[in-house]
């Protein structure tokens, strides 16, 4: 009587396959004929999502932020299965879906609009050298560094207009970058104190390149000096000038020595400085210097 048993057990097996095949089938049938009806006027797609879900056995998965920036949704449906219902709800928003068992998953569709674009560009100098370490900064504040030979690249929203690209010791350059992808910026040079003219009595320079000690005294000083003489009025207004008048007559000669006794010829002016107005050499006392 054993053979037989072990037959009737492997019909059995048999059945109960059968009938988990068909249990599986008549659920997905019941799945995808569940009815849909919804009456909405520029509702939110998220909203929207959230009645389907209600009237379904459907859950979703989505990216919030692709939802909340869909276009609003304006449907009526009577007794729609649910993968039809959602075909229309999404509809004109360039989103799919796909469903599997009870799970719907909702992602933008391959071929719509990418959310950034790359551009990219070189910045150099007034000589085309490459500036490294400049700031190149969108108006959302998303910034990078050009590397070494000045280059750089950043993706960008298909809205952002402007750039604005900054350095150390560079004025600050601003590009519009609508309907370009590739740029070459070219920067100039600031120009701050260090670089402004400097005259002093011989010669013109900057004070990035200037050597020596140049003290200045402003002609609101000598307007409010009470002095008669010129020499007197400077007198005290720059660091290390000692001016004496050696007499007590008006008009006699000042002795003027600067930061201590350095002639440039002890023969003709001693221990007395050089002094030049307008490009012209004079001694103290107005003593001829034609043999400088």
């Amino acid at each position: 009587m054993q053979p037989p048993r072990k037959r009737i057990h492997c019909h059995e097996r048999h059945m109960r396959l059968h009938l988990f095949a068909t249990l599986s089938i008549l659920l997905s049938t019941s799945l995808y004929a569940q009815k849909i009806s919804i009456d909405a006027k520029k509702m939110r797609l998220d909203s929207v999502l959230v009645l389907l879900q209600h009237q379904s056995d459907y859950s979703f998965t989505y990216v919030t932020e692709v939802i909340r920036n869909a276009k609003p949704v304006t449907v009526h449906l009577q007794n729609v299965e649910f993968p039809e219902a959602l075909t229309v709800c999404l509809a004109g928003q360039h989103l799919s879906f796909r469903i599997t068992g009870h799970h719907v998953v909702i992602f933008p569709e391959a071929n719509q609009q990418p959310a950034t674009r790359a551009i990219v560009g070189r910045v150099t100098d007034a000589q085309n050298d490459p500036v490294a370490g400049a700031i190149v900064r969108t108006s959302t504040g998303k910034m990078v560094l050009t590397d070494e030979h000045g280059e750089w690249t950043m993706s960008v929203p298909p809205g952002e207009g402007r750039l604005s690209i900054s350095s150390l010791g560079y004025a600050d350059t601003a590009i519009n970058i609508i309907g370009r992808n590739q740029f070459d910026i070219r920067l100039r040079f600031r120009e701050t104190q260090l670089d402004e003219t400097l005259v002093i009595a011989y010669d013109q320079t900057t004070r990035r390149w200037n050597t020596g000690n140049v003290s200045k005294v402003g002609k609101t000083a000598i307007a409010d000096g009470v002095a008669t003489n010129l020499l007197s009025v400077l007198s005290g207004r720059g660091p290390g000038l000692q001016i004496t008048q050696l007499s007590g007559v008006p008009g006699s000669t000042s002795s003027m020595i600067v930061r201590g006794g350095m002639p440039l010829d002890g023969e003709l002016s001693g221990s007395d400085p050089l002094i030049i107005i307008d490009g012209i050499p004079f001694e103290q006392g107005n003593r001829p210097a034609n043999l400088l």
